[in-house]
Parts: structure tokens; C-alpha cells; sequence
């Protein structure tokens, strides 16, 4: 199981996001490559937008993985309405060739209140 732990839970345009990510398992395993993609998406009716970072990491059991990541100061704020939602995230996805893909997310908000 992968793990995500942010530093804030919510984050201004400009601000930084921090946290931590590892993979949790019984075995004591080799590092195993994995994506990890922080970025936003649309749900909801219409087309479906996004945007993301993505970089390539090792994650190792029980060792943690340190992250940050600069919020745009462009980037749309968080929004949850009756047509439409702007989600942001953070996705970390392993490709364990024996099990397939394995998965871990975590959300966060964007907006203009966040603490600084």
C-alpha cells in the first residue's frame, strides 16, 4: 500500500506544497520505480480538464520519500459546485510487474485563504 502524507492540507497560488510518500509492505524490498503527479482535474458535466507534474521517484518499504511542489501563482482554485469540480491532488503509482499497478492518492485544496 503506498502512503501519502502532506505537511498542509491546504495551500495558497504560490505557496508550496510538502509531504512525504512511501510504500508500505511485509517483505523488505529493493527500491521499486514509481510516478508520482501533482496537478488538478475537472469532474463533473462538459469536457474533463486537467493539468499535471510529474516526475519519476524510487520507493523503498518504509523509507520515506520527500516532496514539494510550487502552486502556480496562476493555477485555479479549489471549487466544488452543483455542474463542476476542481480537484487537486496527489497520485503515486507503482508498477509492480506481479501485482500490476498499484495506487495511492491524496487530495488537498487550493485557495485563496490558505494560512502563509
Amino acid at each position: 500500500m503506498i502512503s501519502i502524507q502532506l505537511k498542509q492540507n491546504q495551500v495558497s497560488p504560490g505557496q508550496i506544497l510538502q509531504g512525504d510518500c512511501y510504500w508500505q509492505t511485509n517483505s523488505d524490498k529493493d527500491f521499486q520505480a514509481a510516478t508520482l503527479t501533482i496537478g488538478w482535474r475537472t469532474e463533473g458535466r462538459g469536457n474533463v480538464d486537467k493539468d499535471q507534474f510529474s516526475k519519476k521517484i524510487k520507493l523503498a518499504s518504509l523509507v520515506s520519500v520527500p516532496f514539494d511542489y510550487e502552486i502556480p501563482l496562476n493555477a485555479p482554485l479549489s471549487y466544488d459546485g452543483q455542474l463542476i469540480r476542481i480537484i487537486w491532488e496527489v497520485v503515486v503509482e507503482l508498477d509492480q510487474f506481479w501485482f500490476g499497478r498499484e495506487k495511492g492518492e491524496k487530495l488537498f485544496r487550493v485557495s485563496r485563504s490558505a494560512s502563509r
